[in-house]
């Protein structure tokens, strides 16, 4: 090969990679693009679960202004007073607030949100590996295409349905009787659990609330010896349900003394779950 030869052989490898180079940033680029526009379309979703009052609720906590209440007229050069609508809030508040601060106030507020959570997670994992795919196509011209990937979306069991809700729901206020956060969590349980009721009695068991096999506990407000009946509890419960979910709100213990007990509960009772509002 000669000289001549063996220079337009590197020009010619040079400007490939550069071409290479050039693609696979325009690739990057595409990714973060469509990643802003998946958590615009998932902040509408959630922003579109609130009524009006909320979403001015919302632009005060977070001391957004409102939306202009004007629209400019183009034929007089006037601004004009429209009424404002939902739509313009929405569309407001997702110009003005980001995705963790509406994500934020929907949880702080009993605004179920965790299935648009798991379509926010099944919409990245889809870009990442359609990048990835495009970016192994760029710096590899002419190889085998990479499998298809599997996607690390298991399906969501019953137990797991119940206890992503119980972390959704937060009470309107803190009560000082557990009776309020019985009623209150029981009607947020049933808009996705027919079944939920509150004090079914069954033989000697009584939980404050039943959804089919499950027994949900309630303390709130919780102290030290709300916590030491939780042992009793559990072993007759146990007895009659599979499962046993214990939901602790307003807990006024010693942190030392919290993690004692907790760790007593996962020692005799593995598979009760505790969640602390």
């Amino acid at each position: 090969m000669g000289l001549f030869d063996k220079i337009s052989k590197t020009v010619s490898e040079t400007s490939t990679q550069i071409g290479q180079k050039t693609k696979s940033t325009a690739n990057d680029l595409k990714l973060k693009k469509q990643a802003k526009e998946d958590n615009k379309y998932i902040k509408g979703c959630i922003l579109d679960r609130f009524d009006i009052k909320w979403l001015k609720n919302m632009c005060k906590y977070y001391k957004v202004s409102e939306p202009d209440p004007t629209k400019y007229n183009w034929q007089t050069g006037n601004k004009n007073k429209v009424r404002l609508t939902k739509s313009h809030w929405v569309e407001h508040c997702q110009a003005k607030l980001s995705l963790d601060q509406v994500k934020q106030y929907a949880k702080s507020h009993s605004v179920k949100i965790s299935d648009l959570e798991r379509e926010e997670e099944e919409l990245r994992q889809k870009r990442e590996a359609e990048h990835n795919k495009k970016k192994h196509d760029i710096l590899n011209p002419g190889a085998p295409e990479i499998p298809e990937p599997e996607y690390d979306i298991q399906p969501v069991s019953f137990m797991q349905e119940i206890i992503t809700s119980v972390d959704d729901f937060y009470p309107a206020r803190n009560y000082k009787e557990e009776k309020h956060y019985q009623f209150e969590l029981n009607g947020w349980l049933k808009k996705d659990f027919p079944s939920s009721d509150i004090e079914v009695h069954k033989g000697h068991s009584r939980p404050d609330i039943v959804i089919d096999n499950v027994a949900i506990e309630i303390k709130g407000p919780t102290n030290f010896k709300d916590l030491e009946t939780i042992f009793g509890k559990a072993h007759r419960y146990l007895q009659d349900y599979d499962h046993m979910v214990v939901v602790l709100f307003s807990v006024d213990v010693p942190e030392d003394r919290y993690d004692n007990w907790k760790e007593g509960i996962n020692q005799y009772f593995p598979d009760v779950v505790i969640l602390r509002k």
